[in-house]
């Protein structure tokens, strides 16, 4: 889950632990545990959230589905 506190912005887990994401565009972020992953909102054209992708080494993913 992505949550919000304060500030700032998390991606969140079930056993409590939360990874912060630092914004590099008003879309996407870094995770910030050196990884190099980001997550970055895709937008529909009403400016809503539409989409959520994970980029990591092993490829890009939509949502679940691998997109790259």
């Amino acid at each position: 889950a992505i949550i919000q506190n304060g500030n700032k912005i998390f991606r969140h887990f079930d056993d409590g632990y939360d990874d912060a994401l630092v914004p590099i565009s008003t879309t996407k972020f870094v995770i910030d545990d050196e990884s190099a992953r980001t997550i970055e909102f895709e937008m529909n054209k009403n400016g809503e959230i539409s989409d959520l992708i994970l980029s990591k080494q092993s490829g890009i993913y939509k949502m679940n589905k691998k997109k790259q």
